[in-house]
């Protein structure tokens, strides 16, 4: 389930799977306000994330194994037994069940 989460964001590369094939567009359907898309997050991934965010000044969105979003139009709403996460530059938000999560 996480590639099909994954695709929805505005980059492909928050994936822990190797580029085997060459992709050079790492391009997702970019229908997450701009967010790309972490799957299976855990706090010691919170490095690589930063990494991510700097890398291709896109923020990201960070969902646990008990959390996921729901997103409708420009609304994107937590959801779940735990709370999601949101990487930007500086910063690591935490967003709650069913709180709004903004760009």
């Amino acid at each position: 389930m996480s590639a099909g989460a994954i695709i929805f964001g505005k980059n492909i590369l928050t994936t822990a799977d190797e580029n085997k094939v060459g992709l050079k567009d790492s391009s997702g359907f970019n229908l997450v306000n701009g967010f790309s898309i972490w799957c299976h997050y855990t706090k010691n991934e919170d490095p690589k994330i930063f990494s991510f965010v700097r890398r291709f000044t896109t923020p990201v969105i960070a969902i646990t194994e008990k959390s996921g979003i729901f997103v409708k139009g420009s609304e994107i709403v937590a959801l779940g037994f735990e709370p999601v996460f949101t990487f930007s530059k500086n910063r690591k938000q935490i967003h709650t069940a069913n709180s709004q999560i903004r760009r």
